[in-house]
């Protein structure tokens, strides 16, 4: 008998999790124990293993956020026939509401406001609300698409999408660049790899150009100047390439890319 692949609870509060991607096709051959999928929460991305031994028969979800317990997969002998059923949708309240929907002060893709949960607080994933936080999104202004009309990435994203686009930053400030979280995975795995052994790359390369240079410098010199040496070059030729290409002038910080407009080689 298959087995049903469910989303599961990798943390105290965790309601959803965002499928990255499968590390297993369909009909793919899969042991117990064997990564299965990524998955990103709010709090950590890891892979997930398989539960069971047998063929991957389906993947009802190939990636996007997913409520904790929804069946994402099935496992059991090949050539076995299997089916997943969809969730029940939300029940549609017999009688609209006379009251008028918040607007949506242009932040998010719907005109009604966010349901709000006892206490006063907005119904959304864990994943949303970081994603909102980072991205400086309201919210109170976003209709949700998720079980019982809860707020999920997915919304966020398609808040971000209808919202002014952030005027480009002034001369001298920082760029910061907020990461997906298929880019944060792959940022922070970088970022760990330091960790490990370095080597060196040798190569060799034409200073033909570059000594010429030099020597036309050292003849336009007063008697008693410091001569440029062929460091002082490279570090110049350094400094403008980090300017031409501002994607290597960089850091990745917390969850976002810091792109500078200056260019420090020290």
């Amino acid at each position: 008998m298959a087995t049903e692949i469910k989303l599961p609870r990798l943390g105290q509060g965790m309601e959803s999790g965002t499928i990255v991607k499968w590390l297993k096709a369909e009909g793919e051959q899969v042991a117990k124990g064997d990564p299965l999928y990524e998955l990103d929460t709010d709090k950590v991305t890891q892979e997930v293993e398989a539960e069971a031994a047998g063929v991957l028969l389906k993947i009802a979800i190939s990636s996007g956020e997913v409520e904790v317990g929804r069946t994402i997969g099935m496992i059991g002998a090949e050539g076995e026939e299997v089916s997943i059923a969809e969730p029940a949708a939300a029940a549609k309240p017999e009688e609209k509401s006379e009251e008028k929907p918040a607007p949506s002060n242009g932040s998010g893709p719907a005109a009604s406001a966010a349901p709000v949960a006892e206490g006063g607080r907005v119904k959304a994933s864990p994943l949303a609300r970081r994603m909102a936080r980072e991205r400086g999104i309201d919210l109170t202004g976003i209709g949700g698409t998720g079980p019982d009309g809860r707020i999920v990435a997915e919304d966020v994203e398609g808040a971000e999408a209808v919202r002014p686009a952030a005027a480009a930053p002034r001369s001298g400030e920082v760029e910061v660049i907020e990461l997906t979280s298929t880019r944060k995975t792959i940022a922070r795995r970088l970022t760990e790899a330091w960790q490990a052994p370095v080597f060196q790359l040798t190569t060799s390369v034409d200073m033909t150009r570059l000594l010429e240079l030099r020597e036309r410098l050292v003849a336009r010199l007063r008697e008693g100047e410091a001569k440029p040496t062929v460091g002082d070059l490279l570090t110049k030729v350094c400094a403008v390439a980090l300017r031409r290409h501002p994607a290597v002038n960089a850091h990745f910080v917390g969850d976002a890319i810091h792109r500078f407009p200056w260019a420090h080689v020290g």
